[in-house]
């Protein structure tokens, strides 16, 4: 941390990523740093940064007993008691201010054959990104196997709500919501807590 007259600079931290994310490729260094108009300002920044560590809330979320995460399962949560109680309250919360909003709200499934993935554009720029499986089926014609996708967005479902029936204009806007969850394979590096 330092000041150059009145403005406040600070190396806030380094860290190694590989070109293009893959491990393959060499390493590079990574250097963050920022500026304020004022020292102060620059002090104040710290500040907050380190009551935000302070509440850090996979130390919350733990300590408070509201959710525990397993490297047995990457990216997801166990959520306890307090936890689902905590969660429910904020969906109430939200499903409030959405139904001001004039939303409605819906519900998708999680997994789907790959045909949907392949329609949507998710199968052939998203797919190293994406939970699949193959299912053997035992069709009275002639075992097949189906490939399902797990879902990692919601929006090709949203998409089928919508065309699920003929529409006119003066349903416009429709707004939809969900409470989805989402599946994505990411390096571990990447997953944050609840993030």
């Amino acid at each position: 941390t330092t000041g150059f007259g009145n403005v406040g600079v600070g190396l806030t931290g380094v860290s190694a990523a590989y070109w293009r994310g893959d491990a393959q490729n060499a390493s590079l260094s990574r250097i963050y740093g920022t500026a304020f108009y004022t020292p102060e300002a620059y002090q104040e920044y710290i500040h907050l940064k380190e009551e935000a560590r302070r509440r850090d809330h996979r130390v919350l979320g733990t300590a408070l007993d509201l959710f525990s995460m397993y490297p047995e399962s990457p990216g997801q949560v166990l959520w306890h008691p307090k936890g689902v109680q905590l969660r429910n309250t904020l969906q109430t919360l939200i499903r409030t201010k959405l139904k001001q909003l004039q939303y409605i709200e819906i519900e998708t499934p999680q997994v789907w054959s790959d045909v949907l993935w392949k329609r949507s554009g998710h199968y052939d720029h998203y797919k190293e990104n994406m939970f699949f499986c193959d299912f053997e089926r035992d069709d009275s014609q002639a075992p097949s196997t189906v490939r399902y996708g797990i879902k990692p967005m919601n929006c090709p479902g949203a998409a089928l709500f919508f065309s699920s029936k003929k529409r006119s204009y003066r349903e416009l806007p429709l707004r939809v919501s969900e409470f989805g969850r989402v599946f994505r394979y990411e390096p571990s590096g990447v997953l944050h807590g609840l993030l």
